[in-house]
């Protein structure tokens, strides 16, 4: 099945913190401990993503290596206290610009990281001039889309099935689809949910 989509339009940075006791920064090229750390951070994300987990080799060649990413667009939040990467968010660059690979550490769910490093990419294509920012996300992912929604990320009907699936995804969220809009498949308009 097909993942939904959201897109964000607009110039507006988005607002964060960073909670106490962490800090963003980019990628660092061809490190091993960055590497490792954007691997872990993303182990919830391999169980959807084609191919499986995803090795180092992977991650340099699809990430490091694609132009429209490269390691000065991953960010990863991190613990001051001895480097251990908590998060990771990607600044997708090119084309179709997009938040990717947005993923949290198992050990540090739970604790606010996901906001802040997400906006730290979204501002970074801000910066780079892209106003219409899309993502590709699963339905039960429902932390990640209340996150995306805070962003002011919306649905994007790019397929006839979308509407019903996002009344689904309100449902769950225990949000009134009334207090949003989505786009529509053909002419990016605002459409009730």
């Amino acid at each position: 099945m097909e993942q939904i989509m959201m897109l964000r339009f607009g110039d507006n940075p988005v607002d964060y913190e960073i909670p106490d006791g962490y800090e963003i920064r980019e990628c660092r090229d061809n490190n091993k401990e960055d590497c490792n750390g954007w691997l872990k951070a993303c182990e919830t994300l391999f169980e959807t993503i084609e191919g499986g987990r995803w090795s180092e080799e992977k991650f340099i060649s699809d990430m490091i290596n694609d132009p429209d990413c490269t390691a000065k667009n991953i960010f990863l939040i991190c613990r001051k206290s001895d480097g251990a990467i908590a998060g990771t968010a990607t600044a997708k660059d090119g084309e179709k610009p997009s938040l990717h690979m947005v993923g949290v550490n198992k050990e540090f769910m739970g604790q606010g990281l996901a906001y802040p490093i997400c906006a730290a990419a979204v501002n970074r294509m801000i910066e780079n001039g892209d106003h219409r920012i899309m993502l590709l996300t699963d339905e039960f992912r429902i932390p990640a889309i209340k996150t995306y929604l805070k962003m002011g990320f919306r649905p994007w009907y790019y397929l006839d099935d979308m509407q019903e699936r996002w009344r689904g995804v309100f449902k769950d969220l225990g949000f009134n689809p009334d207090d949003y809009f989505a786009y529509d498949k053909t002419s990016f308009r605002k459409v009730k949910i």
